[in-house]
């Protein structure tokens, strides 16, 4: 994995908690899951496994046991080897996910700070090697109401890759108590997604590949040799993570790339 990305999302966790975490006594924080009735808005459409995670530390403080059921994998994973467990094209948008959700819960007000369940979706690899979707749903659990500094939260990954098996990660801000739910939020990109990392030319090609244009045809309506042609299609077939143009069309297609 890119370093880039888990320095990010550590700084990103650690602004979020602004190191509130040195004013409280960890062993006296009340984990008893006794944090009102948000537990009840978490769905389990498929099989499960949740967590408490520590932003100020970027570790997770408890992980249960039927994550090896979900991913094959040991409740003792690091955060940073979980995120080496994220689609390669996903990352960027988990990135980017994660610093707005910093942004969005920095302007609530003290009370609507712990009314609110984060949700977004992303793939990540099993122990098998095979990718999954997860439905990633969080709430805040512990924080520091004056400053609104977010120190722990409680969240849950649900397998809905047989309700969601292609398309882009989307984000939401779902009110638990009454409040607005903002759907399929916009998010700044810190980190861009993998179909933004396609040059202008890079993406005149794919629209022309996809409709089945050879590469002589290519050429002469961009006014380029098919040796530069070739050139931009091998550039594609790389960034893309694909073997084959036909590979090449499915993926696009599927990832909404044109």
């Amino acid at each position: 994995m890119n370093n880039q990305y888990l320095d990010i999302l550590t700084k990103t966790w650690f602004d979020a908690s602004l190191d509130a975490a040195n004013k409280f006594d960890s062993d006296k924080v009340n984990f008893k899951l006794e944090i009102n009735n948000n537990f009840l808005n978490f769905t389990q459409v498929g099989n499960y496994y949740y967590y408490i995670f520590n932003l100020s530390t970027a570790q997770f403080e408890f992980l249960s046991d039927n994550i090896t059921e979900v991913l094959g994998c040991s409740s003792s994973i690091t955060v940073s080897e979980f995120v080496n467990l994220i689609h390669p094209e996903d990352l960027p948008y988990f990135v980017n996910f994660e610093n707005k959700v910093v942004e969005f819960f920095h302007k609530l007000d003290e009370d609507n700070f712990r009314k609110y369940k984060v949700q977004y979706d992303f793939r990540v690899r099993k122990s098998d090697g095979n990718y999954i979707r997860v439905l990633h749903q969080v709430i805040v659990i512990d924080s520091e109401d004056d400053t609104r500094s977010i120190l722990k939260t409680f969240g849950m990954h649900t397998e809905i890759t047989h309700l969601k098996e292609k398309g882009k990660p989307k984000l939401s801000f779902i009110g638990l108590d009454g409040q607005s739910s903002f759907i399929d939020v916009e998010v700044e990109n810190l980190i861009k997604p993998y179909s933004e990392m396609f040059t202008k030319r890079e993406h005149e090609m794919l629209f022309f590949i996809c409709k089945g244009l050879n590469r002589v045809q290519i050429g002469e309506i961009l006014g380029i040799s098919k040796h530069t042609v070739d050139t931009h299609r091998r550039a594609i077939l790389k960034k893309s993570n694909t073997k084959s143009i036909a590979e090449l069309v499915s993926k696009t297609m599927e990832e909404g790339w044109i």
